[in-house]
């Protein structure tokens, strides 16, 4: 996933590529509904990709301690699961500017969450 970052940049990057480099369906951000037994097949996949987050936003921001990066991965990857659901469902003129609202919003967090 570093290398989608690298790549593309912040700016560059969208879902459906950090999807493809971890190997998972977008699909996998977007469900909250899911069965008990599907969340439990995918629990794995969703510890991984919060690790991988996790250790980007911990290059990204070297000063966060253990805590506040981990709840901060956290934050940032539920405001990502919030907006999924919008952007599977728009249709094809709608979608780019809903990917950029969500851009504005975790950028707009991640920049405030390093002035604290």
């Amino acid at each position: 996933m570093e290398a989608v970052f690298a790549e593309r940049g912040y700016e560059g990057t969208i879902t459906n590529a950090v999807a493809a480099a971890a190997g998972i369906s977008q699909a996998l951000f977007a469900r909250t509904d899911m069965p008990a037994t599907l969340r439990a097949t995918i629990a794995p996949a969703h510890v991984a990709i919060h690790a991988q987050v996790e250790t980007l936003v911990g290059a990204a921001f070297p000063q966060l301690g253990p805590e506040d990066r981990h709840r901060t991965t956290t934050v940032a990857i539920q405001l990502l699961r919030g907006m999924m659901p919008l952007i599977v469902e728009a249709n094809q003129e709608q979608c780019p500017a809903l990917v950029e609202e969500l851009r504005l919003v975790v950028r707009s967090y991640l920049l405030a969450r390093t002035e604290r």
